[in-house]
């Protein structure tokens, strides 16, 4: 019944997949965008990056 809502069934990952792939890759590459912001301005501004 929880497949309208793109819910697995039982172990039918198929329709999102794809979805859920794409977020996955959409936050790990903001992660790392975001790691090397904060180097950044812990490089300008002398902010210790690992706090």
């Amino acid at each position: 019944p929880y497949s309208d809502r793109g819910l697995p069934l039982s172990g039918e990952v198929r329709p999102f997949s794809k979805q859920a792939l794409f977020m996955l890759i959409i936050c790990e590459s903001l992660e790392r965008l975001l790691k090397i912001i904060l180097e950044l301005f812990s490089l300008l501004y002398g902010f210790p990056a690992s706090q």
